[in-house]
């Protein structure tokens, strides 16, 4: 009598003893070029196990043994050697690594190996990564300042009929209430949310750690950087000449209300909210909050727009919600 046992790996013949199916064959790439936020490996498979492999690559995790219920790669298909690129990655964490290849039989795995990101040895211009939420921004060194080139984007979405409030959670405003606009724009927010609460000058605020919202002085510097006077920089209301132009995006003003962006600052037309919960000015404006006030209700921010190329120094209620720049300390 014979006995058959069937199943995804082999098939066990008690007469003749076990025939083996060929399975996936596949070894990890070590690890090489470790940053403190990327790092490479890859495989190679040297056996299909008799199917076509449909999806290779790596996953990790901070955890042993990995799979692809996890972080993972794609790259390619078929056997043979392959290269993969692991990024987003926390600075000084251990990770564990495996290649991976699937066939319709199912996910074989090569042998596990683990790596430690370096410490992150940052400078301006490269992105800061946000511990808070895993997001990155850009930077450009102006003159002796190293600014954000983007809006803050950080917080939980509420609607615009609702107020901000001390909850000991960071809320944001989207534009017209649309999670995506955030994603293109940044966060809006309102005075006292992006100080936390705080009426200090140059507060961390919302910024992340080791960077604070900039001050009306510090915007005066940058200004005077791209050719304002200081006279013109005390004054309210628009002043200077081209020096806006120098800090808008080139692309995403309406009626071709486009910068140079020579600065490297890239503001973008992010629109407003009143305090009324309307959304206005998406594509034609960007009002930028500073961490100065003039009054115990009354914050001071910098214009800007898409029909003129020098820069508001104005005021506004705390309960409007504007776009907020971080600068490093």
């Amino acid at each position: 009598m014979i006995s058959v046992h069937i199943s995804a790996l082999a098939i066990t013949v008690a007469v003749t003893g076990t025939v083996q199916i060929p399975v996936i064959s596949i070894t990890t790439t070590d690890i090489s070029n470790i940053t403190s936020n990327s790092t490479s490996s890859g495989g190679t498979i040297t056996s299909n196990g008799g199917y076509e492999i449909t999806q290779r690559g790596v996953c990790w995790s901070t955890n042993s043994q990995p799979t692809i219920s996890n972080n993972y790669t794609t790259d390619g298909a078929g056997i043979g050697i392959f290269s993969s690129s692991i990024t987003v990655l926390n600075p000084n964490a251990t990770y564990y690594v495996r290649a991976y290849a699937s066939n319709s039989e199912g996910t074989s795995y090569g042998n596990e190996l683990d790596f430690t990101t370096t410490t992150q040895t940052w400078q301006c211009g490269d992105s800061v990564f946000d511990t808070r939420d895993s997001s990155y921004y850009n930077t450009v060194l102006i003159g002796n300042q190293c600014w954000m080139s983007e809006n803050m984007n950080i917080g939980i979405r509420i609607n615009g009929n609702q107020n901000q409030s001390e909850n000991n959670t960071i809320e944001k405003y989207c534009f017209e209430n649309i999670e995506s606009n955030c994603d293109t724009y940044g966060g809006l927010y309102q005075w006292d949310e992006m100080m936390q609460y705080e009426t200090i000058e140059g507060s961390q605020g919302i910024c992340p750690s080791n960077w604070h919202i900039a001050t009306d002085d510090d915007w005066k510097q940058l200004e005077m950087n791209q050719g304002m006077s200081q006279t013109q920089t005390d004054v309210l209301g628009w002043r200077g000449t081209d020096e806006g132009e120098k800090m808008k995006s080139t692309t995403g003003w309406n009626d071709n209300g486009n910068g140079t962006n020579s600065s490297g600052l890239t503001v973008i037309p992010s629109g407003i909210r009143h305090t009324s919960s309307n959304y206005h000015g998406l594509r034609e404006l960007s009002f930028i909050w500073t961490s100065t006030n003039i009054q115990s209700t009354l914050g001071l921010l910098r214009g800007f727009y898409f029909n003129r190329d020098n820069i508001a120094r104005s005021y506004l209620g705390y309960n409007y919600s504007l776009s907020v720049r971080c600068l490093h300390d």
